[in-house]
């Protein structure tokens, strides 16, 4: 709950005058002359507000002298104001008698401007986008964004987007992710400046298709969450994320084997060779982990060795083939060799088995991955790769 104050009175009012005009307010309702019945019964309901006709005729409104000014004499004019929340028409008497708001939050902002709108009332337009623009946080910036967008406001989008970038995470895996509309979705997902694991923002498409798909009362399925989602389904980085967990969209029915393999082009592209467009992108991995350097075999050794460095394209390929899913791969053939010797095991039947092997399993090949890669030298004289 919060008050925000204008500057300054109207032209011509002095600091007492509003101080009479709010004690009108609170205690004279006997001597009241207006009567405004605002709601509707299919919104938040109708409520019965008391105002006096020279406290509306002297806010400088327009549309107040239009509706005022032809009634001289009558008293206890009534009026009924079905298109206005009964909160924010209180909202802007509170401003016309006390020259403030009070009770302002995120749910009542907007709806206070757009009252504000309706009877021409600049200034109280102006203290609502304030308040708005001072108290975007990461519980209301989903909100406040859609209404932004609605009202064509680019500078509370961009507030709003700036602080999406810095706390992605917690924004985009949040239950409010889920009623967000497809507009603002795309527009998250397009920016390069997202400082989020790439592999949160597929499961925060993943639940905003499942919730859409809920509640146009498709099927929840990997199938009709990727044709709700149309375009908006390429916008996902996905040659950020880790072999694995692109892997386990493949076998969770997201992905397609051809998409895939399109996918680890873009991923372990070689110098001069084009990546896939379909999926390439310029988001970069701002939350993943640095990557190990190689360590010389010889530590003492600066000569000729101390030169020689691995090259970034063959430091691609080499990452691309010591992975934690490789590693489980060999594993898994070593088991099988050694209950059957003469028997095989089939590719589809080892990523079955790391579909389903649990998150301690994968991250600790993981880690056997990263020591691996960093125990690994390149020979000079060979171009080899020999473990120390």
């Amino acid at each position: 709950m919060s008050k925000i104050v204008a500057g300054a009175p109207p032209s011509g009012q002095t600091a007492s005058d509003g101080n009479r005009k709010r004690e009108l307010l609170l205690t004279g309702q006997d001597s009241s002359d207006v009567t405004f019945i605002v709601g509707s019964q299919h919104g938040s309901g109708v409520q019965t507000y008391r105002a006096h006709k020279g406290v509306l005729l002297g806010s400088g409104s327009a549309v107040f002298q239009r509706m005022l000014n032809g009634e001289t004499g009558v008293h206890n004019l009534v009026f009924e104001v079905t298109d206005v929340a009964p909160e924010a028409f209180l909202n802007m008497l509170w401003f016309l008698y006390t020259d403030g708001v009070e009770n302002l939050n995120s749910d009542t902002a907007f709806s206070t401007m757009l009252c504000g709108d309706k009877y021409e009332l600049p200034l109280l337009h102006d203290l609502c986008w304030e308040f708005i623009i001072g108290n975007v946080n990461k519980d209301n910036c989903l909100l406040i964004i859609q209404k932004a967008e609605e009202m064509n406001a680019p500078a509370v989008v961009k507030k709003c987007l700036e602080l999406i970038d810095t706390c992605g995470a917690e924004i985009l895996l949040s239950d409010g992710f889920w009623t967000v509309k497809r507009t603002t979705l795309e527009m998250i997902l397009k920016r390069d400046t997202l400082t989020v694991n790439e592999k949160d923002v597929f499961e925060a498409v993943k639940r905003w298709a499942k919730h859409a798909c809920a509640a146009a009362g498709l099927e929840v399925s990997a199938k009709t969450c990727r044709e709700l989602l149309g375009s908006a389904f390429f916008l996902i980085q996905f040659p950020l994320m880790a072999y694995a967990e692109i892997l386990d969209a493949y076998l969770s029915g997201w992905l397609k084997g051809r998409e895939v393999g399109q996918i680890c082009a873009s991923k372990y592209a070689a110098d001069g060779v084009q990546p896939s467009k379909q999926f390439a992108g310029t988001r970069k991995p701002a939350l993943l982990p640095a990557p190990v350097q190689p360590q010389r075999h010889h530590p003492d050794d600066q000569g000729d060795r101390a030169e020689s460095q691995p090259s970034a394209t063959f430091t691609k390929h080499y990452r691309k083939k010591v992975s934690a899913y490789d590693l489980f791969c060999a594993e898994e053939r070593k088991r099988n060799r050694a209950a059957n010797p003469k028997g095989s095991c089939a590719p589809k039947e080892i990523a079955r088995r790391w579909h389903a092997a649990d998150y301690a399993t994968k991250q600790e090949f993981q880690r056997l991955a990263e020591l691996k890669k960093a125990h690994m030298v390149k020979s000079k004289s060979t171009a080899k790769w020999y473990k120390c």
